[in-house]
């Protein structure tokens, strides 16, 4: 079944209209879950990208055809990729909106804006309606929100066991917000 992210039919297009030899490599549920301690082994930081569990799996199967590969990866996705850092560069600018108007109509109007994940103007929608939700919030809490790559519906339904309750992101950053402005951006 298609879903959001399969970029195959893309691929396979692009490869047609340059010439190039088009390889599919499918994996399936178990492969990736026995992929991620391996994964976790071989890097030397942390990823801050969802596509470091891909990216592995992609390496591993093409290293069984060449020996050396180019990725498109970079500095940007290591550090969150560049709809972070325009996320960041956003928030800046909306926190001068008044506080009452974000509050009183940006905000209720964004949560009119539909939350699953889509294509085109859908898609669009729930990344404006994350933005909003996060953008007002004080620092790491910010960046956490903007970067996480599931909406709190689709963890829920995610993490249904009482095993995974676990903090909520303002809970986790509350005790770590500093008690007066940041001495580097203030």
């Amino acid at each position: 079944v298609p879903s959001y992210y399969d970029e195959r039919e893309a691929a396979a297009g692009i490869a047609r209209h340059l010439g190039t030899r088009h390889t599919e490599i499918e994996v399936s549920s178990a492969d990736a879950l026995a992929a991620v301690e391996p994964m976790f082994d071989g890097l030397d930081e942390p990823f801050a990208d969802s596509s470091a569990l891909p990216s592995f799996l992609l390496a591993r199967e093409t290293r069984r055809h060449v020996t050396v590969a180019l990725s498109g990866d970079g500095g940007d996705e290591v550090f969150g990729g560049y709809r972070l850092y325009q996320g960041e560069f956003y928030a800046d600018s909306y926190r001068r909106v008044p506080g009452l108007l974000r509050r009183t109509l940006i905000e209720p109007a964004a949560r009119l804006l539909p939350d699953d994940k889509g294509r085109g103007w859908t898609d669009k929608a729930r990344r404006l309606r994350r933005f909003v939700d996060h953008a007002g919030k004080p620092g790491n809490e910010r960046r956490a929100g903007l970067a996480r790559l599931l909406s709190d519906k689709e963890l829920d339904t995610l993490l249904v066991d009482p095993v995974f309750s676990a903090p909520s992101v303002e809970q986790i950053f509350a005790s770590a917000r500093p008690a007066g402005p940041d001495p580097v951006t203030a």
